[in-house]
């Protein structure tokens, strides 16, 4: 019972959460820098890979290795949405655009391993 309860509440927070940056997206400030990370990383579908990937793009790009001005700059670029759809626009948009890094043989989105970056950063 306890465990419901505690689930209950969990979701009634982040559903005022989400709430209150949909009322006003300038609330994403207020959230904790942790967890606007945890929100962006949350979206990848292989955290363990992406890290590879994240890490391999720091060697190349040791300038990238800035967890807030990452996070910020993802932030931005989802404008404020952190979604799946969102990051998948964003990944089309960078190729369609010619905005792309080379990692190990793969031609990545910018967006998609500056995401990668900050989940080896995490």
């Amino acid at each position: 019972m306890a465990k419901q309860i505690a689930r209950r509440m969990l979701l009634r927070v982040l559903g005022l959460a989400g709430l209150t940056l949909a009322l006003d997206p300038r609330a994403a400030e207020a959230i904790p820098a942790r967890a606007r990370v945890t929100r962006l990383t949350g979206l990848l579908a292989d955290a363990a890979s992406a890290r590879q990937v994240g890490q391999a793009y720091l060697q190349q790009a040791p300038g990238e290795a800035d967890r807030e001005r990452l996070t910020a700059e993802l932030i931005a670029r989802f404008n404020d949405d952190p979604s799946r759809e969102a990051l998948t626009a964003c990944c089309r948009a960078d190729l369609a655009d010619g905005r792309t890094v080379t990692v190990n043989g793969w031609v990545l989105s910018q967006t998609e391993v500056r995401l990668c970056a900050l989940a080896a950063l995490a």
